[in-house]
């Protein structure tokens, strides 16, 4: 029997503790709407106490009225499910800090979706194991690509996975190693005590 709405929401709302995983859920989203790439952007800002997460895809894009939709928990494209939790969770995590969720047809004909916290808030999930979703994201389909833009009080860390899959020659991210290197690459350039101290 299936478990009613709220308490579904309930038990995902424990179990995204990690934004990260809103970012895998929202990843996920895009490659069911045939996303070949996905620029995601964070920026953490301490002096405007102010998180950023900025997520753009390429696939097939929402109308006005889907995206409005996106976010009630009673809508899903899902096929097999009556609920759809993924943008609410995200939205409630991002409230719960003062900040922001939208969701908006991006200017390349997809879908964009801007979530805003407050950084120092006692309320925001950790920014969690990113590396470990993109890595993960990027092993499971081999036509994608993810440009990730990460910035802390402007300084820049930049990890495209165009750039990688042509010095790779032939190899790609179902390969261990490469899963690996791409996880530990991007945890090494999320480390704020490296990049607070270059």
């Amino acid at each position: 029997m299936p478990l009613p709405a709220l308490a579904a929401g309930r038990f995902w709302s424990n179990a995204m503790r990690e934004l990260a995983l809103h970012v895998l859920d929202v990843c996920e989203n895009a490659l069911r709407a045939g996303a070949t790439r996905i620029d995601l952007t964070i920026t953490e800002d301490t002096a405007a106490d102010r998180l950023t997460i900025d997520i753009i895809d390429n696939g097939s894009g929402m109308d006005a009225e889907m995206s409005a939709r996106a976010r009630d928990p009673f809508f899903t494209t899902k096929h097999g499910r009556r609920i759809g939790l993924g943008l609410p969770l995200l939205e409630q995590a991002a409230t719960a800090t003062g900040g922001t969720v939208s969701v908006t047809p991006a200017p390349s004909g997809g879908t964009q979706v801007t979530a805003t916290f407050g950084l120092a808030h006692p309320d925001r999930q950790p920014l969690g194991d990113l590396g470990g979703v993109v890595a993960m994201v990027l092993s499971g389909t081999s036509s994608l690509d993810i440009r990730l833009v990460y910035t802390y009080n402007g300084t820049v860390f930049v990890f495209d996975s165009g750039k990688l899959r042509n010095e790779l020659d032939g190899l790609w991210v179902d390969h261990p190693a490469v899963v690996r290197f791409i996880r530990d690459r991007i945890r090494a350039g999320l480390d704020r005590r490296v990049i607070a101290n270059p």
